[in-house]
């Protein structure tokens, strides 16, 4: 067994960025691991993977109430789940011999359950201003002082099976472990209940995050920044927003549609979709775009009318976000050759289209972007652009 205390912080003080990413200690780790997924799903000639148990903790000064906490907990997890059910799994392509051996990453995202009590066989603690001594005297080793992060995610443990354990701690709003920082919002936990506890939420999807496996990205809810800036007083922006309301992570295949020709009248026209039919729509997936309609409002009756494929050369962007690095003492992806030390895990894929379809005998121009922030099909009629053909699905993800 390897024991390990990894912690993504995220500070509230940029003069200590030098201490932003992953710092270990103990002995006898693979050091290389710091950064995989706590929770896999099982793969080919293995056991299924078992239920991740987690379960909540508190201290005096953390002024969130604990059924408000298990909601927010719970809604995090829950978020992640729905966004991996969407994700892109990279193929990996061993060559053995004359064989060749195909691998995926999945996490495990869903099967969690509630413990009642915190217990030494609990896999996942979310801690609010807690600490266990243990923890603490850990803690004094590496020199980590928790009132100078918003959330810390630390694995104390790492099994040959790939499985992580640890806990996630939230800094209170008030007390002897109150976050300390300039700019820092007084008592933001009382202020963020004005809004559903929202910037919580946030806060939990990034930690979360984290013990998933995804490391810090440039933009967006995984920014290294985001619990902090969440957390000023500063000015916010739109990117702010935007990542505290956590739009999709994974964007997947997506299903645009319009069934009201009176509010909507823009996509039947440019599609010159006939009376008899109520509905007009694109669907998007990871081989292209087809352009649809149905005769009634619900059902099943699509008629495709027009697709596009990406091998005509049209974008999908793979952004390969997540890896695993395999120990070369593991009980798990035991048929992977030793010569392999990582695999790709879940990537974002980024679509842009840009195509032009005939539909009822007309030819159209159609594009289409689908980003992780983003969303919109766009196009051109009687020489005018036309930014959004179906505009209550199209801007910034919400």
């Amino acid at each position: 067994m390897w024991h390990r205390i990894s912690c993504s912080l995220f500070l509230l003080q940029t003069i200590n960025q030098a201490f932003a990413g992953n710092i270990s200690s103990g002995g006898g780790e693979f050091l290389g691991d710091t950064q995989n997924p706590w929770f896999l799903e099982a793969t080919r000639n293995e056991p299924l993977s078992k239920p991740i148990r987690y379960c909540l903790e508190k201290g005096p000064d953390f002024i969130v109430q604990d059924r408000t906490l298990v909601t927010l907990v719970r809604s995090a997890i829950d978020w992640w789940d729905l966004q991996a059910s969407s994700a892109v799994l990279p193929e990996n392509l061993i060559q053995v011999g004359t064989q060749i051996l195909k691998f995926f990453v999945k996490l495990q995202t869903d099967r969690f359950s509630l413990d009642l009590r915190c217990e030494d066989a609990t896999d996942l603690k979310f801690q609010f201003d807690f600490t266990t001594q243990k923890q603490k005297d850990e803690l004094q080793k590496i020199k980590i002082d928790l009132s100078r992060y918003v959330g810390v995610t630390i694995r104390e443990d790492y099994t040959p099976q790939l499985r992580g354990k640890g806990y996630i701690y939230i800094s209170p709003d008030r007390g002897p472990n109150a976050m300390r920082s300039p700019n820092i919002v007084p008592e933001i936990w009382s202020v963020d209940e004005k809004n559903g506890h929202q910037i919580l939420l946030a806060i939990l999807k990034h930690e979360l995050g984290h013990v998933h496996g995804i490391p810090h990205t440039q933009t967006g809810l995984m920014d290294a920044k985001i619990p902090e800036r969440l957390t000023s007083n500063l000015t916010w922006d739109a990117d702010l927003y935007t990542a505290m309301r956590s739009p999709v992570f994974f964007p997947g295949p997506a299903n645009v549609e319009s069934c009201n020709r009176d509010k909507e009248p823009l996509p039947f026209k440019y599609f010159n979709i006939p009376e008899s039919h109520k509905c007009v729509g694109i669907y998007i997936d990871l081989s292209g775009a087809k352009v649809w309609q149905r005769l009634t409002e619900t059902g099943s009756d699509q008629e495709f009318l027009a697709k596009v494929s990406f091998n005509q050369g049209y974008l999908r962007r793979q952004r390969n976000l997540i890896h695993l690095a395999l120990p070369s003492t593991r009980d798990v992806y035991r048929d992977v050759p030793e010569f392999t030390s990582r695999l790709k895990g879940p990537s974002i894929t980024e679509i842009q289209l840009n195509f032009k379809v005939n539909v009822h005998g007309v030819e159209r121009a159609v594009s289409i972007q689908n980003e992780p922030n983003w969303f919109q099909i766009s196009g051109a009629l009687d020489g005018q652009m036309i930014p959004d053909l179906f505009p209550s699905k199209s801007g910034w993800r919400q």
